[in-house]
């Protein structure tokens, strides 16, 4: 069995591997990608031995026609139903033949020759087609260990589909190669796989691979592949399946030559397998939605990393800058302390001079708002028969005269220069039996 993968790196170009199992190819995977996981790309070239092919004739030229017209041939010939089958086919040879239609006869010469130039010729196109299927259920046991590890192949192609790369131009070619410890004969006709199909195991002398070559011949001139050669290729690989007679200085290959009527030539390794068409390819369409589902929960998984690194990213720089902010500030406790007591005493000694103002400032004296009171009475008449003061307030009661006496006191007062800073509380005048009027007016800073 035959892989292809990218390497290690990203960049790398692919890698083709092969092993007798795929247990035994998955340790060389792992290896590929570095030990962690299975290849992004993992294309398989499926062993011969599970195709079925069958050559068919189909009336058609249009390939989309031409795929109904296989599923339909298969439904006919299949042991199993197609849906659990995969299968793809190869146009080999499409060819278009022309049948002029018979005039019909006609009483007159006339009426013949006017039928004559009337009749249409037919068209006939046949496809030659080499259809290969592949059953469901072998694919999910060959490739149990990938299903399991949900691993899925992104691309099945036959290796004998691959190996159509290295045949030469021109005429059909023969070719012989090792495939997993059996021994695969194929035809190639235009560069695509015209006949293929497993030798016995007991073709393990020159004589007896020659009768095998010879019997799988005869059917595949029977299934109407070409038998007549312009090529035969050999693996490498085939000398060591005929130790006897290259120990002897036989050449195993003369009999194979002579049979064939063709001089062997090497047949070429394959290096990558090729994307090839998609006819060629034959996952199957659960495989490549399972895959597709893994590709996108792969990406998610990126996605949420990178989102988680950004948000760690953010809390560190958040972290890293109330570090910074918390520096600070212990920096500024620091410096607050050292100026604190200088504040402190700032503070005491602009206290104590607010309360010592009441007794060093002329304007807020006892005897002060006195003159201030007196100097804003309207008349000789208005009494003045109460006056509280302390530092910050002061209070008059008195008796005018009438009202506008009261009210012109108050007034006065209000607009003094030196009762500036007060506010003032002014009480409605209170009319007396004798029509005098008592007032009250307070100040406070």
């Amino acid at each position: 069995m035959t892989f292809s993968a990218p390497g290690a790196e990203p960049a790398s170009a692919p890698q083709t591997l092969e092993a007798p199992t795929l247990e035994a190819l998955l340790p060389q995977l792992l290896t590929a990608t570095g030990g962690k996981t299975l290849p992004d790309v993992l294309e398989v070239a499926l062993p011969s031995r599970l195709l079925l092919c069958e050559r068919l004739l189909l009336p058609s030229g249009d390939r989309g026609e031409l795929d109904g017209m296989v599923r339909l041939q298969l439904e006919k010939t299949l042991p199993y139903p197609v849906e659990e089958t995969v299968y793809g086919f190869e146009v080999l040879a499409t060819r278009q033949t022309t049948t002029p239609a018979a005039p019909e006869p006609a009483p007159g010469a006339e009426g013949a020759e006017g039928a004559g130039a009337a009749a249409e010729s037919t068209v006939l196109t046949e496809s030659t087609v080499l259809t290969a299927v592949v059953a469901m259920a072998s694919l999910e046991t060959v490739f149990a260990p990938l299903i399991a590890a949900r691993a899925y192949p992104s691309r099945l192609t036959p290796l004998a589909v691959e190996r159509a790369s290295a045949m030469p131009a021109g005429g059909p070619a023969a070719a012989l190669w090792v495939e997993e410890g059996e021994l695969v004969f194929a035809i190639y006709e235009q560069g695509r796989l015209a006949f293929v199909e497993v030798l016995p195991p007991e073709a393990t002398s020159a004589a007896m691979l020659a009768e095998s070559v010879s019997q799988a011949l005869m059917s595949a001139d029977f299934a109407g592949a070409p038998t007549t050669f312009c090529a035969l290729l050999l693996d490498p690989a085939l000398e060591a399946i005929f130790p006897a007679e290259i120990e002897a200085g036989q050449d195993w290959r003369e009999p194979l030559a002579a049979l064939l009527g063709c001089p062997p030539q090497t047949l070429a390794e394959i290096n990558a397998l090729a994307s090839g068409s998609d006819a060629s390819d034959y996952t199957p369409p659960s495989w490549r939605e399972a895959r597709h589902r893994r590709t996108r929960l792969q990406q998610l998984r990126r996605q949420l990393t990178a989102v988680a690194a950004a948000y760690a990213a953010l809390l560190l720089l958040g972290l890293a800058f109330l570090g910074i902010e918390g520096r600070q500030l212990t920096k500024l406790e620091a410096q607050l302390a050292v100026v604190q007591p200088q504040g402190d005493a700032v503070l005491a000694q602009q206290n104590r001079w607010k309360a010592l103002a009441p007794a060093i400032d002329p304007s807020r004296s006892t005897l002060e708002m006195l003159y201030q009171v007196f100097s804003a009475l309207p008349s000789g008449d208005v009494k003045i028969t109460q006056f509280d003061h302390s530092p910050n307030d002061f209070r008059v009661q008195g008796e005018a005269p009438d009202a506008g006496q009261a009210v012109s006191l108050e007034e006065k007062l209000k607009a003094a220069p030196a009762m500036s800073g007060y506010q003032f509380e002014v009480g409605n005048p209170i009319l007396l039996p004798n029509d005098h009027a008592q007032f009250s007016v307070s100040g406070k800073l």
